[in-house]
């Protein structure tokens, strides 16, 4: 009796992993702390930011890139 090969999910129509999620709270979660900012019109990112927000739209989770480290 043949196999029968299931069709692979797109990227769209996948569930969402564990590490998605993670990577979703986290940026989330730097976003409400202020950790993730712009870069102000001089190019430094703001006092108290480590992260600044490469790409941001309406319709996902902004892109943020580590700057610096906090130490506290």
């Amino acid at each position: 009796m043949p196999t029968k090969i299931k069709p692979k999910q797109s990227c769209d129509t996948a569930p969402e992993t564990e590490k998605s999620k993670a990577e979703k709270r986290f940026v989330r979660d730097l976003l409400i702390r202020g950790e993730a900012a712009k870069l102000l019109p001089d190019g430094e990112l703001p006092s108290g930011a480590t992260h600044k927000i490469v790409e941001n739209n309406d319709e996902a989770e902004p892109q943020v890139e580590r700057e610096r480290f906090s130490i506290y």
